[in-house]
């Protein structure tokens, strides 16, 4: 139950006045509820929070939780104490130490606890709120949250979770109409029991995990000699397939990009490029001068290969701290005409080559030394050798280069790079001679860009662009993106200017035309897409340089402006959504402290049961198992591999399962994302914005109660547990009092017709009943602009109910009544 109390002056709350519900008590109930609907209760529960009073309460509140260390010290805090209770709708039980004692204090999961003893259900979920009994303080103290909510299916649908064992491995597969999801401040999903979700996860761009199908099997080679190989369909970003043969030794006997892959209802391959997968003829070339072979392929085996040893835990995309994706960077950087190779400017660019040395003792250990280059002014370069200490091993001034068209070195002091012999003198230890080949190692630049690009996964790297000049004459340059930290080194275009200093042409530099073209001939783009493979959850991303804002002029300039990215840094989780497809994703506030980024997390895999009345039920959970009696169609969508059971498998190297489900049931569901600390200010504001309204009318505090709370209630049963929200039923369903002294199941028949619980998910239903609720009540006399329902206000605070002949006492304290004289409730 949310925001009620005992009526009673044990909680000493000074209720704010509110803007806009002053009066309202002075009309008709009905009429006043039209008002408060058309202001909206966003407006005035903003209004409360904006109150004196309750800031002064937050403030003691929050002082308490900063600086209080144990639970016994924030308890003593009476001010603190009533304001968590308050929040809970149990300020008018502050007196009773010992209750709240035990129920703060003890195991809420356990049987024998308190909190699962009494009555009132909002014990129990303060108790599990805090959690003190499990983290002390910490739940209110920390940042961390959690979302929950329930996630649905219809028909015979089921989603899909594993049981996990101690390591964290599943050790089977259950099924349910329903469950409730979670969702850790790490991303992490769960059900609330723990269970590990079945689906897939999705990367930072919005796009599924590519997945890898892979396959061995015994041909024979061109020589007569049975021979293993092994092909593996790795999927690319834009959705085609990557399709590559090997033999045992790892050679490539065939490969082929961008294949287009088509797959049947059940996950298996169904067409390649257009013909079918069951019969692709490949040609096969053997290593060395062994000739090829053509060899017919049944792909279709392809997604039969995994076992359902391979099961693994899906860990899903943890997006705290991290950034979205960039795709384009535009780089602002003026050329200069006259920067070459000979360059006569002073522009330093230092690049670094490691190489294993044979230390000067002889001994066979290996020391990785670097080596720097730097131009001078004159356009020759400095060449040093240090060690990893940073000690000099050699120094090289004003060296001769000359480079080849691709950056590499062409000639070092007129010399051969591939073999150029370096004495290099070791700190007190002698000297050696060093062969070193600067052939491959070394790409010059004219000058660098650092820029930070985000991968699929939502890691930030640090790439570099190196700008080299290839051809003075037509002032054509080539900018190469290169991981500095990996020494990997991703591709480069090239780019020319007209005689105005214009981009004429990006693309592809041909060294014996001269010339700058695309892949399709055209030599007027701009724009230059680069595919960038991360490897592992990094996925590939589509890495777009933008060329439109680089000039080339006829003075020297080297200045690099800020390289501009679409890369958005992301704060503090907002919510978290899933869609009727399955679709989980969170909502972010962007770092920078304007607007919200949406990253789609996960999608949750389903299953459909044909004859789904043989399911077991798995204990007294919300779960079933199958046995196999139970035909089962997993839905998946296009190209996710399944087993040999028909089961959705998992990756056991990263870990990700390549398969999702169709469509759930009912309305989208969005939770927002708040802290505990934020869930108990909440609850306040709410329960003070219920007492004003009950100042007004004690009616007007029914109806809000009631669209507050009514969706939390599943069946007849819940309806009976919670006596202010039977009391509104009743009243609409015309119950008499005596109703109470009648069996429980001819109260569950009773109330069961008096309303739809199927139609308490649309608001338009559950807003014509609270109608009916107030026109009922002025029918009866108790809907005018008095306080009424006096006596009726010990059941929002838990009060006893109705006695056997149909009466009702008021309990302003309640407590006992709820718990029961027998329990001992001292401290």
């Amino acid at each position: 139950m949310k925001g009620f109390k005992i009526m009673s002056s044990a909680s000493n709350i000074n209720l704010p006045t509110v803007p806009g519900l002053s009066g309202l008590g002075n009309l008709p109930v009905n009429a006043a509820w039209q008002i408060i609907n058309k202001k909206g209760e966003a407006a005035e529960t903003a209004a409360v929070a904006a109150s004196q009073q309750v800031k002064t309460a937050k403030l003691a509140f929050d002082n308490a939780v900063k600086n209080d260390t144990t639970v016994n010290q924030f308890m003593k805090d009476t001010n603190a104490l009533n304001y968590l209770l308050t929040a809970y709708g149990l300020g008018s039980a502050a007196s009773q130490m010992g209750v709240i004692k035990k129920v703060l204090t003890q195991d809420p999961n356990a049987k024998t606890s308190l909190a699962n003893q009494l009555a009132d259900p909002r014990w129990k979920q303060l108790a599990q709120d805090t959690d003190f009994f499990d983290n002390g303080l910490s739940k209110l103290k920390s940042s961390n949250v959690t979302d929950t909510f329930t996630t649905t299916t219809s028909g015979k649908n089921y989603l899909q979770v594993f049981q996990l064992d101690s390591t964290g491995n599943p050790t089977g597969s259950l099924y349910a109409n329903s469950f409730n999801l979670s969702v850790s401040s790490t991303g992490t999903l769960t059900t609330s029991e723990g269970y590990a979700l079945a689906g897939i996860p999705y990367d930072n761009r919005g796009q599924l995990t590519a997945s890898t199908l892979n396959a061995s099997q015994t041909v024979t080679d061109s020589k007569g000699l049975q021979e293993t190989i092994t092909q593996n369909l790795t999927q690319n970003s834009d959705g085609t397939y990557n399709w590559e043969i090997n033999d045992a030794n790892g050679h490539a006997l065939y490969s082929q990009d961008n294949v287009a892959v088509t797959f049947d209802a059940n996950g298996n391959i169904q067409t390649v490029n257009g013909t079918s997968a069951s019969s692709q003829n490949i040609t096969l070339k053997w290593p060395g001068n062994s000739g090829t072979t053509t060899q017919n392929f049944d792909m279709t085996q392809l997604t039969n290969s995994y076992q359902s040893s391979d099961l693994q835990v899906v860990n899903v995309n943890s997006l705290a701290n991290k950034s979205t994706p960039t795709q384009n960077i535009t780089p602002f950087v003026s050329l200069s005409a006259s920067q070459g190779v000979d360059g006569t400017t002073s522009y330093s660019t230092t690049n670094l080559v490691n190489t294993d040395t044979t230390n000067s003792d002889g001994s066979t250990a290996q020391t990785v030394v670097k080596q720097t280059f730097t131009k001078n002014g004159d356009g020759t370069w400095d060449w040093k050798i240090t060690d990893p200490s940073g000690n000099i091993l050699s120094d090289q001034p004003n060296a001769a280069l000359t480079f080849n068209t691709d950056g590499s070195i062409n000639t070092i002091n007129g010399g051969d790079p591939s073999n150029q012999n370096v004495t290099l003198t070791w700190p007190d230890s002698g000297t050696t001679t060093q062969n070193f080949n600067l052939t491959s190692t070394f790409n010059r630049s004219d000058f660098s860009q650092s820029v930070s690009v985000v991968d699929n996964s939502g890691t930030a790297h640090t790439l570099q662009l190196n700008y080299s000049k290839i051809n003075d004459a037509n002032d054509q340059w080539r900018v190469t993106v290169v991981d500095p930290s990996f020494n990997i080194n991703y591709g480069s275009v090239a780019f020319g200017f007209d005689s105005n200093g214009n981009i004429s042409g990006v693309g592809t530099y041909d060294a014996n035309t001269g010339k700058i073209s695309q892949s399709d001939g055209q030599s007027n783009a701009t724009i230059q897409q680069l595919n960038i493979n991360w490897g592992g959850a990094g996925g590939i991303s589509n890495l777009n340089l933008n060329f439109n804002n680089i000039t080339s002029s006829g003075s020297v300039s080297t200045q690099i402006q800020k390289t501009q990215t679409d890369s958005v840094a992301l704060g503090a989780r907002k919510a978290v959504n899933v869609d009727n497809n399955g679709v989980v994703s969170a909502t972010y506030a962007n770092a920078s402290g304007t607007g919200t980024t949406t990253v789609n997390l996960y999608r949750l895999a389903v299953n459909n049961f044909s004859s789904s009345g043989n399911l077991t039920k798995f204990g007294s959970t919300n779960y079933f198992s199958a046995n196999g009696n139970t035909s089962k169609d997993t839905i998946l969508p296009t190209g996710s591999p399944i087993n040999t059971g028909g089961n959705i498998v998992y990756d056991s190297n990263n870990k990700q399962v390549n398969a999702f489900g169709g469509a759930l049931s009912g309305t989208p569901k969005t939770t927002s994302t708040v802290t505990t600390l934020q869930t108990i200010d909440n609850k306040y504001v709410q329960d003070i914005y219920q007492e004003v309204l009950g100042q007004q009318n004690q009616n007007l505090r029914y109806a809000q109660y009631f669209k507050d709370n009514i969706g939390t209630i599943k069946n007849v049963d819940q309806l009976l547990s919670n006596q202010a929200m039977a009391l509104v039923v009743q009243t609409v369903g015309g119950l008499p009092n005596g109703i109470y002294s009648q069996s429980l199941t001819a109260q569950e028949n009773a109330f069961s017709k008096a309303i739809n619980f199927k139609k308490l998910s649309d608001p338009n239903y559950v807003n014509n009943y609270i109608n009916q609720f107030l026109a009922v009540s002025v029918a009866n006399g108790t809907g005018g602009g008095s306080t009424t329902l006096g006596w009726q206000a010990s059941l929002l605070g838990g009060g006893s109910g109705p006695d056997d002949s149909g009466n009702y006492s008021v309990d302003t304290s309640g407590l006992q009544s709820l718990i029961g004289s027998s329990l001992n409730t001292t401290a």
